[in-house]
């Protein structure tokens, strides 16, 4: 009985290590999907996410496709109030860090401020997290 009884316990025991912790959901994206603008026209573009678990840090890299056609002047990190990170593996330092967790909810994360360039013509601009320290941190 007593055999039987220790085998139970390590086999529940194992179930339980082998489980995975359950990880939040992270939904990230722009406010606006398309803008049309002139040439040499400054814009602001806000990166807005939702999580399901609170977070506290996160980095994204941010890619344009034609750099000719518009560019990253500078970005503000903005609402929750995340202290901006000073770097990234890559150097592209695009992200904020909280100390304790902000609690989960839509929150926008930073506004980008573009400039259009000179030349007629569209570009791709999206978000990754490409190295070891960009991401969501939960």
């Amino acid at each position: 009985m007593v055999c039987r009884t220790k085998i139970a316990c390590a086999v529940l025991l194992a179930g339980f290590l082998s489980v995975s912790p359950a990880l939040g959901e992270v939904t990230v994206g722009f406010d606006q999907e398309t803008y049309f603008v002139a040439q040499g026209e400054v814009f602001d573009e806000d990166i807005v996410a939702t999580f399901t678990d609170g977070i506290s840090a996160w980095g994204l890299d941010v890619n344009i496709d034609d750099d000719t056609i518009a560019w990253l002047d500078s970005f503000v990190v903005s609402d929750p109030p995340f202290d901006p990170v000073p770097g990234s593996l890559d150097g592209v330092p695009l992200g904020g860090l909280i100390f304790g967790s902000v609690d989960p909810g839509t929150y926008t994360l930073a506004t980008l401020t573009m400039e259009a360039g000179m030349m007629d013509g569209e570009t791709g601009i999206s978000l990754s997290y490409n190295d070891e320290d960009e991401g969501f941190l939960l």
